[in-house]
């Protein structure tokens, strides 16, 4: 957002800061980063047969990757995930 490029700072208005940080303590209490959280989140779904991710560099993509390592996601971590992405 910095920068400017992709995310515009009004993009981030009104409560979502606030659900992004609760995100990202979710993420962080099972072991991740936000992105690997919601690689993770996508991949739970049977239906998803692939996952595009933007990775822009080799390091980026190896982080993402390790969300594979993550393991499923509990149903109170889909319940608060639910919640926390209305």
């Amino acid at each position: 957002m910095s920068v400017g490029h992709f995310l515009k700072e009004e993009a981030l208005t009104g409560a979502k800061p606030e659900r992004l940080r609760a995100l990202g303590k979710l993420a962080e209490r099972r072991g991740q980063s936000l992105a690997q959280l919601a690689i993770c989140w996508v991949l739970r779904d049977p239906r998803v047969v692939s996952v595009i991710i933007g990775a822009s560099s080799v390091n980026q993509l190896d982080q993402n990757l390790d969300a594979l390592h993550g393991g499923s996601l509990f149903e109170e971590e889909l319940a608060e995930i639910d919640v926390l992405s209305r």
